[in-house]
């Protein structure tokens, strides 16, 4: 016998793009709403973001800034590598230990690639 939960998660899985489409639609349809929440929500929990922000940083110091480091190798922001636009360029790398192995990509791009998308 199946579970709900096995067979919602099997929904979801089976009907990822249909989902997608439908909360950016729910998102754009209660713009105002969700910016008016998250306004509020950041003013009351400050504190709380800040302390999330400052444990990252301490856990994560092996990641230099990405900017510093982009500098240092000399490299140059070019188009994106998927869809070869020219604006919103940001740099993404699989492994921050691989510091030489950076791909140029639009914001819409980077987001899809972390999404597991692209």
């Amino acid at each position: 016998m199946v579970s709900d939960i096995e067979r919602a998660t099997k929904w979801n899985k089976d009907n990822a793009d249909y989902r997608r489409e439908y909360m950016r639609n729910y998102r754009n349809t209660h713009i105002k709403y969700f910016r008016d929440y998250y306004t509020k929500y950041r003013q009351t929990h400050k504190k709380q973001l800040l302390n999330n922000y400052h444990h990252w940083v301490r856990t994560n110091q092996y990641k230099e800034n990405v900017e510093a480091k982009i500098q240092r190798l000399n490299l140059i922001m070019e188009n994106c590598a998927c869809c070869n636009a020219s604006k919103n360029i940001h740099a993404h790398h699989e492994n921050y230990d691989v510091w030489n192995c950076i791909i140029f990509l639009c914001g819409t791009c980077h987001q899809k690639i972390h999404m597991g998308v692209l």
